[in-house]
This record gives structure tokens, C-alpha cells and sequence, in this order.
């Protein structure tokens, strides 16, 4: 379930939009720019191309996985977040329900 979850997040929308351009919009590095923080593990851009679309936004083939897999109107789950991760949690949550 968790390739669904990654084709329903938009992370260059939550890097562009919650984080206003100062995050790199790679998946595993959206700290890579903000308040001068480095990242961690290889740079999205060297990853294989076949890793990279396991994390690429695709919420028609979201719905198709879900589908496949037998919840075809989608699932409910709970999800751990520290607390100041509050707006990106909301923002997360609204594009699942899409």
C-alpha cells in the first residue's frame, strides 16, 4: 500500500505551496533546503528512473492500484506525524481524499 500512498501525495505542491519554494520537491529530501539544513541519502535526480516512478504524483493510477487491490473507494488508515508536521498533514490528507 505504500506505492499507492506515494502516487497520491504531491510533493512539489507541499514543497512549493506549504514550504514556498524552500524545499527541494524530491521525495526523502524535503529538508534539503529549508534553513540551510542538508539532506539525506542519494539526490532524488540520481535515483533509477524506475525507483523515481514508484514517487511520482499520480492519483489516476492511485485509484487503479486501490482498485486492483480490492478497496476500489479507497481505505481508512491512521497515520503518525510529530506535531509541528500539523499543516503538512492536512495538506496530505486532502489530496488522498481526492
Amino acid at each position: 500500500m505504500i506505492d499507492v500512498i506515494q502516487h497520491a501525495i504531491d510533493i512539489p505542491a507541499i514543497a512549493s505551496i506549504y514550504y514556498q519554494g524552500y524545499a527541494t520537491p524530491w521525495p526523502a529530501s524535503l529538508t534539503e533546503n529549508q534553513m540551510g539544513l542538508g539532506g539525506w541519502g542519494d539526490p532524488y535526480p540520481d535515483w533509477p528512473s524506475a525507483v523515481q516512478a514508484q514517487y511520482t504524483y499520480n492519483p489516476t493510477l492511485c485509484k487503479q492500484m486501490l482498485t486492483a487491490a480490492g478497496y476500489p473507494n479507497g481505505f481508512n488508515t491512521d497515520v503518525v506525524l510529530c506535531s509541528h508536521l500539523r499543516t503538512t498533514r492536512w495538506t496530505i490528507q486532502r489530496q488522498c481524499v481526492r
